[in-house]
């Protein structure tokens, strides 16, 4: 295949990778992505965004996917994506030089780096394939990451960055591990090393000198606008735990939990779907947050598994298709609440097809993918429980949003052990803080990067 060389990065026309492995290249002109099938794998590319969904889970190339013509360009780390899921377990090894595809026995355990420049700092994510032990130092000059028995895919390459805060990323295969590189700018603010699932990976944030106080703004005169909704309530109950402990209840008390926070420590306007124990349809609630004109929504909580020792919190953001099975689940359930608005099944399925196409558009689903992991990081640094990633879904209760948009599952009410903590209201204040935190990091870096004062909104 013959590739192409833009901006220091090899690219390939997704019509020649389909040819060359004899797969399947349909253009969706309705939701503008092509569909890429080659049994057992089936992607989807969309040109303009860096996320991919492949086998129904989503992953951040390096950089988007890119018309040129005729043609649309993916960077060569798609290819090796797509080809690990046919091959699984086996070393795909991308020789640019020989334009030569190699399937090898050994795995690899680091398979991606990616990379993005905020207002307030710079982002560095190591993708993994399973969870792996690491460590790290940092000194004026640099930082140094250590992954014990990492095993590094051959297309890395060194990456120069010069953002102001970074000036290279560079990985080594070493014979006990992976070292990565971080050589940094002379001034800059703290460093902050940590590890996510759902998928598995580390990650590096560089901050800016004093970014951190982004997050105690001064007053302004108009106040951001965030809308907390906490799920189900009325006749709706949600999910019910084995104690007799509701999902309506839990929500509505993180929920106002949350409010109070909110409107405590930030000069923000804070509006609730319910502050009581009322019915609210769910196409009614981002009406409120769209009428209101707020700048991010928030829905609460909690998650139900047939199997009782499924624990843990995840977030997520609104797709058009659920990003694995557990999304798919989390959907099906948090959508039931429609049938008691007596919408049928083939109006919900239009109604989501009618806003896909409005909301998943380059901000709000940037953003809210954004919002969704600061949110997971703050509930993992202080819940300390099992992390279930970000993950995304065509939820109903977000459809529609003007504005970044997330919905939190807190913790399974039908795990016995995780329902008493639910029941136990230091532990909801726990969450409440958590979820404040995410918002705080986020209305800072968000309103930064919208051209917003910190406070409010600009005219």
């Amino acid at each position: 295949m013959r590739t192409q060389e833009i901006g220091g990065r090899e690219w390939l026309s997704l019509r020649q990778v389909a040819e060359a492995v004899k797969a399947q290249l349909e253009w969706d002109g309705r939701h503008r992505r092509y569909l890429f099938r080659l049994p057992p794998a089936s992607l989807i590319v969309t040109p303009g965004h860096s996320a991919i969904l492949l086998n129904g889970r989503t992953y951040l190339l390096s950089t988007a996917p890119q018309l040129s013509g005729a043609e649309v360009l993916v960077p060569a780390e798609l290819l090796q994506l797509a080809l690990e899921e046919i091959y699984k377990r086996k070393r795909i090894r991308w020789d640019a030089e020989k334009r030569l595809i190699q399937v090898e026995e050994r795995d690899y355990s680091l398979r991606g780096l990616r990379f993005h420049t905020y207002s307030d700092h710079t982002r560095v994510v190591l993708d993994l394939t399973k969870p792996l032990a690491f460590s790290w130092k940092e000194d004026p000059s640099q930082i140094v990451l250590r992954v014990k028995e990492g095993v590094l895919a051959p297309h890395f390459q060194r990456q120069d960055l010069s953002d102001g805060l970074v000036r290279s990323i560079e990985l080594k295969q070493r014979l006990k591990g992976v070292e990565l590189s971080i050589r940094l700018e002379e001034k800059r603010g703290p460093i902050k090393v940590f590890a996510l699932k759902g998928p598995d990976r580390i990650v590096i944030d560089v901050f800016r000198e004093g970014a951190w106080q982004l997050a105690q703004p001064a007053p302004a005169m108009e106040p951001t606008i965030i809308v907390i909704d906490p799920g189900h309530g009325g006749q709706d109950s949600g999910a019910v735990g084995p104690r007799g402990l509701k999902e309506k209840d839990v929500a509505l008390d993180i929920g106002l939990r949350l409010k109070k926070l909110l409107e405590k420590r930030l000069p923000v306007q804070v509006l609730m779907t319910r502050s009581e124990d009322l019915f609210t349809p769910l196409q009614q609630r981002t009406a409120i947050a769209n009428h209101a004109k707020a700048n991010f929504f928030i829905s609460v909580h909690v998650n139900a598994a047939m199997r009782s020792r499924t624990v843990g919190f995840e977030t997520y953001y609104f797709t058009k298709d659920p990003s694995d099975s557990s999304a798919r689940a989390s959907v099906l359930q948090e959508n039931l609440a429609v049938n008691l608005e007596g919408v049928g099944p083939k109006e919900q399925d239009n109604y989501l097809k009618l806003t896909v196409t409005d909301l998943i558009n380059d901000v709000y689903r940037d953003e809210s993918s954004a919002l969704a992991e600061l949110l997971l990081d703050e509930l993992d640094q202080i819940l300390k429980v099992e992390n279930r990633g970000v993950k995304s879904g065509p939820f109903y209760v977000l459809a529609g949003a003007a504005m970044p948009a997330v919905l939190v599952e807190a913790a399974f009410i039908s795990n016995p052990l995780e329902e008493r903590k639910l029941m136990d209201e230091t532990y909801r204040q726990r969450v409440a803080e958590a979820l404040f935190e995410g918002i705080a990091r986020f209305k800072a870096r968000y309103e930064k990067r919208m051209g917003m004062t910190l406070g409010g909104r600009s005219g």
